[in-house]
C-alpha cells in the first residue's frame, strides 16, 4: 500500500502488513445434553463400577376383599408377602455404571510462549476447556443413543429354517435379556440384562420388508461380528451399534429376507415417519413434523416418565432438524406464543404440549444405503424425561488432588465438585526439564455415565406404560 502523497523513498519506514496480537474466537460445539444429565456422585473406595438398583412397585389392587376373611384369624386373608418371603412383593431392577479416565495434555515452552504475538498459554486453557465439555457431552450422547436406538435392527441377508442365524446390521437389545419373576400371577422383569442363551430368552417380532404379516420368535443366542460393521457408527466417532447374528427359533420354517425387521418385546420407542419400522427404510419423503414430537412426548407420558423441574420435557435436535420443524405448519401455530425456559437457555418451548426444543451439534448422524439402494443420511432427535442419564463422577479428583497439595508436583484447579455441571480438573505440571522451561496443561475427568432401566414398570403397574426396558426417552429419527 502506499500512504498517500509520502514519498517512495520514506514508504519502507512504515509497517506496511500489520498481525493482530491476539486470537480470535474459534467455531465451538452447542454441548447441551449434559443439562439433562443427573448427577451421581461415585464415593471413594468403591472400585470401578457402581451398581444401581431400582425397585418396581405393588400392583394395584382393584378387586374387593373377600368380606367371609373378616373374622379373627390373624391375616384376615389378606395375601401379604414381602421381601425374602416365598412370593415376592415387587421385583427389583439393576445396571453398572463404569468409570474411566479422561483426559487431554499440551505441553508449552513457557519462555517461548513469551515471545509470540499472542499467548498460546491461554489458548491452550481455552481449547482445552472447551475439548473437557465436548467430549463429557459426546459421552453422555453416545449412552443415550446406544441406550434408546437399541432393541431393534434390520437383516443383512436372506436365510430361512425353524432356528437359524440371522445377520443383524445392530444387535445392542438383542443380545440380552431379563430373567422374570412372578408375583400374584404378574410376571416381571427383574435384576440386570444377562446375555441370551437357552435358559435367558428374548421374544422378538419380525416385520418382514414385503408387508407381508408380522411373526414372533425366540432369541436364544447372540454373537458380535469380529469387524464391526454396523451403520450406527459417526464421524465424531461415535459408535452406537454393534453389528453381528442372533439365533431365533421359530414355530414354523420362516424365511428372513434382506431388510426385515426385528424389534425385541422390550425394545425402546423409535418413532420415524410415516410408519417406517428401520433406518433403512427411510427414503426422502420421510422429514420431520411437529406430530412426532407429540407422539414422542405422549409416549413419555404414558410411561410416567416425569418432566423437568420447568415442567417441560427436553426436545434435543441438531440444527438440520431444527430447520426442517420450521416448516411444519402445526409447529408454525404452535410457537407463535413462544415463551422462554429457564432452565434451558436459548431454547424454544411449546408449553401446551410440554416441549423445550434445544439445538445442538452433537447428535448422532448415520450414513448408510436404503431399501432403493441409495445413499443416505438419518438424522435423529431424543426426547428426553428426567432421570434419563446418570453421570457418576468420582469424588476422589476433590480429596486426592487436595492431599496432594503439599508436594508441589503441580497446581490444580477442580470447575466444581462431584455434584456440579463442569466435574472436571484443570492440571498445570511446572517444567521438569534441565532449563525449567517446558511446562503441561492437561484436563481430567473421572467418571462414567449410564442409563438406568425402567423394565418392571409394566402395564400391569401403570396401565398405559410400555414394555421397553429404556422408558426415559424416545427416539425420533428421519432422513437427513
Amino acid at each position: 500500500m502506499s500512504f498517500e502523497n509520502m514519498p517512495a523513498a520514506f514508504q519502507s519506514a512504515f509497517q506496511q502488513s500489520m498481525l493482530d496480537k491476539r486470537f480470535f474466537d474459534q467455531i465451538e460445539a452447542k454441548s447441551k445434553l449434559r443439562k439433562c444429565v443427573s448427577k451421581i456422585p461415585i464415593p471413594l473406595r468403591v472400585g470401578e463400577q457402581m451398581i444401581y438398583t431400582r425397585a418396581g412397585q405393588l400392583v394395584p389392587v382393584i378387586t374387593a376383599d373377600n368380606p367371609t376373611n373378616n373374622t379373627l384369624s390373624y391375616d384376615l386373608g389378606i395375601n401379604a408377602p414381602g421381601v425374602g418371603s416365598a412370593n415376592n412383593s415387587y421385583p427389583i431392577e439393576q445396571w453398572s455404571l463404569f468409570i474411566a479416565e479422561r483426559s487431554q495434555s499440551l505441553d508449552i515452552n513457557i519462555l517461548q510462549d513469551e515471545e509470540t504475538l499472542a499467548s498460546f498459554y491461554r489458548q491452550n486453557w481455552d481449547n482445552l476447556a472447551s475439548q473437557a465439555a465436548l467430549s463429557l457431552d459426546l459421552i453422555s450422547m453416545q449412552q443415550l443413543a446406544t441406550a434408546y436406538e437399541s432393541g431393534q435392527s434390520w437383516a443383512l441377508a436372506t436365510t430361512t429354517g425353524t432356528t437359524i442365524s440371522i445377520h443383524l446390521d445392530n444387535i445392542n437389545g438383542l443380545s440380552t435379556a431379563f430373567a422374570t419373576t412372578t408375583f400374584n400371577g404378574t410376571t416381571f422383569p427383574y435384576g440386570s440384562p444377562a446375555a441370551v442363551s437357552g435358559s435367558n430368552t428374548l421374544s422378538v417380532t419380525v416385520y418382514p420388508i414385503s408387508g407381508a404379516s408380522s411373526f414372533t420368535g425366540t432369541i436364544t443366542a447372540a454373537t458380535a461380528d469380529g469387524s464391526n460393521g454396523s451403520t450406527m457408527t459417526t464421524p465424531a466417532g461415535m459408535i452406537n451399534g454393534v453389528s453381528g447374528y442372533v439365533t431365533v427359533t421359530f414355530g414354523a420354517s420362516q424365511t428372513i429376507s434382506i431388510g426385515d425387521v426385528l424389534v425385541a418385546s422390550d425394545s425402546p420407542t423409535i418413532i420415524r415417519p410415516n410408519n417406517k419400522r428401520s433406518r433403512q427404510q427411510l427414503t426422502s419423503a420421510d422429514t420431520l413434523a411437529m406430530q412426532l414430537f407429540i407422539n414422542a412426548q405422549a409416549q413419555l407420558d404414558a410411561n410416567g416418565v416425569e418432566p423437568f423441574d420447568d415442567g417441560t420435557y427436553a426436545a434435543i435436535l441438531d440444527p438440520q432438524q431444527h430447520a426442517q420443524i420450521f416448516t411444519d405448519p402445526q409447529f408454525q401455530i404452535m410457537t407463535m406464543g413462544m415463551a422462554k425456559s429457564d432452565i434451558f437457555k436459548g431454547a424454544m418451548v411449546s408449553e401446551e404440549f410440554g416441549l423445550t426444543f434445544i439445538k445442538s451439534t452433537n447428535l448422532p448422524i448415520y450414513n448408510f444405503t436404503n431399501s432403493a439402494s441409495t445413499a443416505s443420511v438419518s438424522r435423529r432427535a431424543f426426547i428426553i424425561g428426567k432421570g434419563a442419564l446418570q453421570e457418576g463422577t468420582f469424588e476422589g479428583m476433590a480429596t486426592g488432588y487436595a492431599n496432594m497439595a503439599d508436594m508441589q508436583l503441580g497446581y490444580v484447579h477442580l470447575l466444581g465438585n462431584a455434584k456440579s455441571e463442569m466435574p472436571w480438573a484443570l492440571i498445570t505440571r511446572p517444567a521438569l526439564d534441565r532449563k525449567a522451561q517446558i511446562w503441561s496443561q492437561t484436563w481430567l475427568w473421572i467418571g462414567g455415565v449410564a442409563s438406568g432401566t425402567d423394565a418392571t414398570i409394566t402395564n400391569a403397574v401403570v396401565p398405559t406404560a410400555s414394555a421397553a426396558r429404556y422408558k426415559r426417552a424416545v427416539t425420533v429419527e428421519t432422513i437427513g
